[in-house]
């Protein structure tokens, strides 16, 4: 290989990993705000009513699986409805 062909791929990794890089922040963000936001739902659930049911909760967490899913254009991974549902 010559100098410039290691150059020019350098250069395509480094344009991957850059993407690569903003996606992740991007997709950081959106699941901080599904997690702040089902927090938040639970909270105002939990401060409205004094027996919350399994039903409500469920559908808040359906709601932000589907904002998840809307968002980024795939399904969640296991690891990351745990890190946003516990």
């Amino acid at each position: 290989m010559d100098n410039n062909t290691i150059q020019k791929e350098s250069k395509l990794d480094n344009k991957l990993d850059n993407k690569l890089e903003k996606q992740d922040i991007n997709l950081n963000e959106i699941m901080r705000k599904i997690d702040s936001d089902t927090v938040n739902k639970i909270s105002l659930l939990n401060n409205n009513k004094s027996d919350i049911c399994s039903h409500d909760v469920c559908n808040i967490m359906k709601h932000g699986v589907n904002e998840f899913t809307e968002k980024t254009g795939r399904n969640m991974t296991y690891s990351e409805i745990r890190r946003i549902f516990g």
